[in-house]
Parts: structure tokens; C-alpha cells; sequence
């Protein structure tokens, strides 16, 4: 083996990894935003005994632990916070990804391994605004009705 390919193997090798844990950043990336918009559209769908009621930032915690899981690559100190103001809901938070094999390699610096991910969705209640709507088209025809009545 020559001086050449001694250096050359290792470079390439070093770039294919780098390459592979991007994929994995990658893809645990946008499981997390996936996955932290579905917990929130979830929550807005959720419904009680009452017809309509305020999402709740606690349901969202305790559902992201089976949502979130083991399905991700090289993730470590996975936190998530969920908020909610009137009728919308927020997830958000932040995961570390930490390959071990190149910690400290200058081209994989510690700093930018760091996930953020969010989503947000509104409670809305399509049957009741299909109810209402419908509602509001009787009580049209019933004074349009009423109207021709005392003209005619």
C-alpha cells in the first residue's frame, strides 16, 4: 500500500461517514417535525364528554412519550415543551445529536448537532361548523319564505 492510498482510505471513509450521519440528521429531523405536528393535530381533535374544550399542554407531554419513542438515530437529551393559547396548540423542542465516532473531528463540530423541531395546529370542529352553517342556510330560506308570503 502506497503513502497515497494510505491517506486516500481514510479521507474517503471519513466522508462517506460524515454523509451517512447526515442522512440520520436528516431523517430524525423530519420525524420530529412530524411527529410533533401529528401529537399537536391530535390534540386538537381530542374530545371530551363536553362538546368542545381547550387543548391541554399536559395531554401532549404524556402522549410524546410513546410518539417520540426509540425510532430515532444517535439522539440524546430529547426535550420537548407544549403550549397552548385559546383554541391553538404548540409543540416544541430540541434533541442533541451526538455521533461518538467523530466527537471532536473538526469537521463535525459538536455545536451544530443540536435538532430543533415545532408544530402547531388550531382546534377546529368541522361538525359544528357544518351544523351551524347548515342552521343558518334554514333560517334563510325560512324568512326568504316568510318575505315572499307578505308580498305575494
Amino acid at each position: 500500500m502506497t503513502i497515497e492510498a494510505a491517506f486516500i482510505v481514510p479521507a474517503v471513509l471519513c466522508i462517506f461517514l460524515i454523509v451517512i450521519y447526515c442522512c440520520f440528521y436528516q431523517y430524525d429531523r423530519s420525524c420530529f417535525d412530524m411527529d410533533a405536528y401529528i401529537l399537536c393535530l391530535r390534540e386538537s381533535h381530542r374530545k371530551d364528554a363536553s362538546l368542545w374544550r381547550a387543548p391541554q399542554a399536559s395531554k401532549v407531554k404524556e402522549a410524546s412519550g410513546e410518539m417520540f419513542g426509540n425510532k430515532y438515530f444517535l439522539i440524546s437529551n430529547l426535550d420537548i415543551q407544549a403550549k397552548t393559547k385559546g383554541r391553538e396548540i404548540g409543540c416544541c423542542g430540541s434533541a442533541d445529536v451526538r455521533p461518538e465516532g467523530f466527537r471532536g473531528f473538526y469537521l463535525m463540530p459538536e455545536d451544530i448537532w443540536t435538532l430543533r423541531y415545532a408544530g402547531h395546529a388550531t382546534q377546529t370542529d368541522p361538525a359544528l361548523r357544518l351544523r351551524r352553517f347548515r342552521r343558518l342556510l334554514y333560517l334563510k330560506d325560512m324568512a326568504d319564505k316568510k318575505l315572499q308570503d307578505r308580498r305575494g
